[in-house]
């Protein structure tokens, strides 16, 4: 995010900034019943700017008397020694602002000491919000058990975790998240062939390099593995990169054209114009591209990046929206994700957790409302 250090930066993930204005946003609108919120945060560049952007967003309210007021409490980040004296101190500070609602800006190694900490001092279970960053993966407390009346099984039931996602989908939609699954899962066995051949290597609990992920027969149609938010937000960006360059050419051709000169070579306007879904770039129209290169030699950097800051579209994630400003994608075009962490207790006396989505919006404090489904 320092364009002063990466002038040309951009993105189509939503920077922390956003996710923490959608997190304001989500504490404003749903639980209007708390307007004091605690943010205990890891003091690295991830938790600082973060709480920061938590602070802005929340003064930054309008009306004035819906703003919320912030207080934080940091605690250093070691991943090789969690000092839980540290956290201790923090969480204590939390709690003797007598709030009732927190948001965690942590990762997954601190999660107990952090949790345990609250219980300890009064600041978990029935009666106290927790919602924690994406610094916390979704999937960490699915499937985790804990004793039944444990600090950690106390503190873990109704937690929720928010994060920026590429989108749900919706059987027989026509979103663009929908399309894209459409493609995904519609993938044929030589793609499966090709992704085999392209020598992938498998995540695996040693990190050796050597072990290969190979796709089962149906790994596509039979869907057994979705795309991750990853994957989508990876697609919008090669999209969103090839429109601005192609958005380049066709300016550099017109202005060409308005000059009074002739056009380099003839260019096919379902080439100029060739949408996301190629529905318009025929295959002649591809074998034609190369008659681009000879309106202009080059584009730089910088035109690419101002080209690409200025894109909007439809896109697998959503309508996508840069925002000039941050550079970063506009929060508002944005889908977030609020999972609802769940405990179910077994006969063996330990409660086992999943983790649900239990609401996700498309929409932040610019436009009117709040668009959730619950």
């Amino acid at each position: 995010d320092d364009v002063t250090q990466y002038r040309y930066f951009s993105r189509l993930i939503p920077s922390d900034g956003g996710t923490a204005r959608a997190t304001v946003e989500y504490f404003r609108t749903r639980r209007p019943d708390l307007r004091h919120m605690g943010v205990l945060y890891v003091n690295d560049a991830y938790g600082s700017a973060f709480h920061q952007a938590i602070q802005e967003s929340a003064l930054g309210i309008d009306p004035p008397d819906e703003r919320i007021l912030v207080k934080g409490s940091p605690f250093s980040y070691n991943k090789a020694i969690l000092n839980r004296d540290e956290i201790d101190l923090a969480v204590k500070t939390l709690a003797d602002t007598g709030y009732r609602a927190f948001f965690g800006v942590f990762y997954d190694e601190h999660y107990p000491l952090i949790m345990e900490s609250a219980v300890k001092f009064g600041i978990a279970g029935p009666g106290y919000v927790w919602i924690i960053s994406d610094g916390l993966s979704a999937t960490y407390l699915h499937g985790r058990s804990y004793p039944s009346g444990s600090p950690l099984a106390i503190a873990s039931q109704g937690i929720g975790i928010l994060k920026a996602e590429g989108g749900r989908e919706v059987p027989g939609g026509d979103a663009g998240y929908d399309k894209f699954a459409r493609a995904w899962y519609g993938q044929t066995e030589e793609m499966e062939r090709y992704y085999n051949c392209a020598g992938h290597p498998a995540s695996n609990s040693k990190g050796t390099p050597d072990i290969y992920f190979q796709a089962e027969p149906g790994f596509f149609g039979d869907r057994k593995l979705n795309p991750t938010a990853g994957a989508v937000f990876t697609y919008d960006t090669v999209a969103a990169m090839g429109l601005a360059a192609c958005g380049l050419l066709k300016e550099e051709e017109e202005k060409r054209v308005e000059g009074g000169g002739e056009s380099a070579s003839p260019v096919p306007e379902e080439v100029l114009n060739a949408g996301l879904d190629g529905s318009s770039a025929s295959a002649e129209a591809g074998a034609n591209r190369t008659q681009l290169s000879t309106t202009r030699e080059y584009f730089n950097g910088e035109d690419l990046f101002k080209a690409f800051v200025r894109q909007e579209f439809e896109g697998a994630s959503g309508d996508i929206r840069v925002d000039p400003a941050t550079t970063s994608r506009d929060p508002s075009s944005a889908f977030f994700v609020l999972y609802n962490v769940d405990g179910t207790e077994g006969e063996d006396g330990t409660v086992t957790f999943s983790v649900d989505t239990v609401s996700h919006t498309t929409r932040s404090e610019e436009e009117e409302g709040t668009e959730e489904t619950e």
